[in-house]
């Protein structure tokens, strides 16, 4: 189910992802904790790691997994949600990727309840995980090599810096406003 989609330059996209976040707040007896997967080693699996470090700087006694500095990538990934389960069952995963999509659909982001499948774009079979998914479209799924050595499908440094800078300040004002210890 889909408790959010909309492209991070629309006008409203601030408030609205922070409404939508007071929902899952509210619902949960603790906040949730950030599980923010990709690497610094290629730009757009740059948004996780990014997104976990500004939520991490923002908010300090928020559970953030996979910074720029200790990311979770496909190589780590089963052992860091081995370690997040042992600590705390209860507690309830946003997941947060990179995704592609079509071209459309780049610049959107989604969160919606539902487990993530890290991976999937790049045909890795990882298990499922998070309570709900944090999504953001940033390039064209490739269909043939000539589309592979195009560079206009994509988008810059730029745009996923504010994306992320978006989403922490809309989630930093949400944690201050919904009271969560």
């Amino acid at each position: 189910m889909i408790l959010f989609r909309s492209h991070y330059q629309e006008e409203n996209f601030q408030r609205d992802f922070e409404f939508a976040l007071q929902n899952l707040f509210y619902l949960a007896e603790e906040a949730p904790a950030f599980l923010c997967i990709g690497t610094d080693k290629h730009l757009l699996d740059t948004f996780g790691p990014l997104l976990g470090t500004m939520l991490q700087d923002k908010i300090p006694s928020l559970t953030v997994i996979g910074t720029l500095e200790q990311p979770v990538h496909a190589k780590n990934l089963v052992s860091f949600m081995d370690r997040i389960q042992a600590v705390n069952q209860e507690q309830e995963i946003i997941a947060i990727d990179a995704a592609i999509g079509p071209r459309e659909d780049i610049g959107m982001i989604q969160l919606r309840k539902g487990p993530l499948s890290p991976g999937k774009a790049m045909s890795r079979h990882l298990p499922a995980v998070g309570d709900y998914s944090l999504t953001a479209v940033l390039d064209v799924k490739i269909h043939s090599r000539m589309s592979a050595a195009r560079k206009d499908n994509n988008l810059g440094l730029a745009a996923v810096y504010k994306m992320a800078s978006l989403l922490s300040e809309a989630t930093a004002a949400c944690y201050g406003s919904c009271n969560q210890p």
